[in-house]
Order: structure tokens, then sequence, then C-alpha cells
């Protein structure tokens, strides 16, 4: 399925937007939990996805449409995603590996190839 990464974010961007408190890829599909303050003075999270893929000028590029292939890694970072909100939403923004770290330990890998 190819790689697959993840990391949290606490630093604000260049643009100075607040960055997101978490972010994974599956291959070139991104996923990233935005934090996001809530009107009772707490907090609530949304998530975005999207596809990152090579332009034919050679710049990237990204789009919300996902093809036959990204389907499964979209899961894949949903389902990491909502297993890490909803069982450890203290964690979101906090940088436990010093950057990104793989989605799943080595062990636990599938491999690209069948065979």
């Amino acid at each position: 399925m190819g790689s697959t990464e993840e990391s949290n974010q606490s630093e604000p961007t260049s643009q100075g937007r607040a960055p997101p408190a978490w972010k994974t890829s599956a291959g070139g599909v991104q996923l990233a939990v935005w934090r996001n303050p809530a009107p009772n003075g707490g907090v609530f999270y949304t998530v975005t996805l999207d596809r990152r893929f090579k332009r034919q000028d050679g710049k990237w590029d990204s789009s919300a449409s996902l093809r036959l292939n990204d389907i499964p890694k979209a899961i894949l970072a949903l389902q990491k995603a909502y297993e890490r909100m909803l069982l450890a939403p203290e964690t979101l923004g906090e940088d436990e590996e010093g950057g990104e770290a793989p989605l799943f330990p080595p062990d636990l890998r599938v491999s690209p190839r069948l065979g």
C-alpha cells in the first residue's frame, strides 16, 4: 500500500495559520486532524483528507478526489485518526517521536509486493 507516516505538529506555519494537531499519510493520501476552539471554551477536532500527486510540469498538487487504489489508503488513515482521536485525544499536538513516525511498527507493515 505504500509508505505510511504520522506526525504531531505544534509550531505555527509560515503562513501564520495553526498547523494540524496531528497528521498521517498512507502512500499519496494525506490526512490532517485540526484543533478548533468550541463556543463553550472547549476544543473539537475536524479531519481533512487529500491525495498528493505530481503534475505534468513536475510540481506537486493535491486533490480531494480519490482513485480506486487510494480508497484502502484513505480507510487506513481514517481508522488511525479515529483511533487516535477516540482513545488518546490528549496526545494530539504532542511531539512524542521528534517528528514523523511510521503509522504502524515495522513488524506490522504490509509489504507492497505480493509474494
